[in-house]
């Protein structure tokens, strides 16, 4: 969200020097064509993000990088990121399953933030939604994404 802002500072009305105390070196441009962010409420859970990409292939803390896309490093607590620098044209499908090693994680409230061109100056177009996972171990459907011919976008 920082190399965003940083990036893109005149769009948001920001002086063009910022104090920013964070090591320089992380700032980077990070233009993306999709990108999905999944975050959770309860600590003991874990929140697995699945991704299945218009080509087939299947994106998720296991199997983390595919020809499309690569999925953040799981660390159990969140958040997780699914990433696309260059989209293939098509339907990418997204899931959320539960894990659950206590049965006070159940009832997991989910966060999950899609956007499109992420990073540039085009118009971005973002979709938020929030779910509560009740049954650890279910795979659940949460929507899709149509990504478009990138003429189109």
């Amino acid at each position: 969200e920082l190399n965003r802002i940083v990036n893109h500072k005149k769009n948001y009305g920001l002086p063009q020097r910022l104090n920013i105390e964070d090591d320089r070196d992380l700032i980077v441009a990070m233009n993306l064509d999709l990108r999905i962010f999944l975050q959770w409420d309860v600590e003991m859970a874990d929140v697995e993000l699945i991704v299945k990409e218009p080509t087939g292939e299947i994106c998720n803390s296991f199997c983390n990088k595919t020809s499309i896309g690569m999925m953040s490093r799981n660390i159990s607590l969140g958040p997780t990121e699914y990433l696309v620098k260059e989209a293939v044209e098509g339907q990418y499908n997204i899931f959320v399953q539960l894990f659950s090693p206590t049965k006070i994680a159940t009832g997991t409230t989910i966060f999950l933030k899609v956007e499109i061109n992420f990073g540039t100056s085009g118009k971005e177009k973002e979709l938020i939604k929030t779910l509560r996972l009740d049954n650890p171990k279910q795979i659940v459907h949460v929507g899709h994404v149509l990504v478009k011919e990138r003429n189109n976008r």
